[in-house]
């Protein structure tokens, strides 16, 4: 898993395996998006205006929890 957070943008995302170059996108609002492989699996999550939807204007926080990964690529 990897985090990313572009300051500039206001944009952070969390990637959770490495996907293919074309993934599905479905939109929860219009700050966060979800990304899907073609077998469904959720393989990243955006969020645009993070400060805003993460840090009520401060630095984004995010918090992960029991976190099941899959190994890295060699």
């Amino acid at each position: 898993m990897r985090l990313t957070y572009d300051a500039e943008s206001d944009a952070l995302y969390i990637r959770l395996h490495d996907a293919p170059a074309q993934c599905r996108i479905a939109r929860l609002t219009n700050d966060v998006a979800v990304d899907y492989d073609a077998q469904d699996e959720v393989v990243g999550i955006e969020v645009l205006h993070a400060r805003r939807v993460l840090g009520g204007g401060g630095t984004p926080v995010v918090e992960l929890q029991d976190v099941v990964g899959r190994p890295a690529a060699g």
